[in-house]
């Protein structure tokens, strides 16, 4: 299980919320235990190299 507190959870809403209609990607860091539960701390917002066109159904990650 992943635990995702509220205020990485705002923060993942508001980076959808900013780039909305079009996709939006991200990664997620933190710590895993022996047990394979995890805890994200951070997140760190990924640009879309998409043309911008395309970018309402479109990712590309360079």
């Amino acid at each position: 299980m992943i635990e995702l507190t509220r205020e990485i959870a705002r923060q993942i809403g508001a980076e959808g919320e900013k780039t909305y209609p079009n996709e939006c990607c991200g990664a997620l860091f933190g710590h895993l235990s022996a047990q394979g539960d995890g805890r994200v701390t951070a997140i760190f917002p990924i640009v879309n190299a998409r043309e911008s066109e395309e970018q309402y159904h479109r990712f590309v990650i360079t």
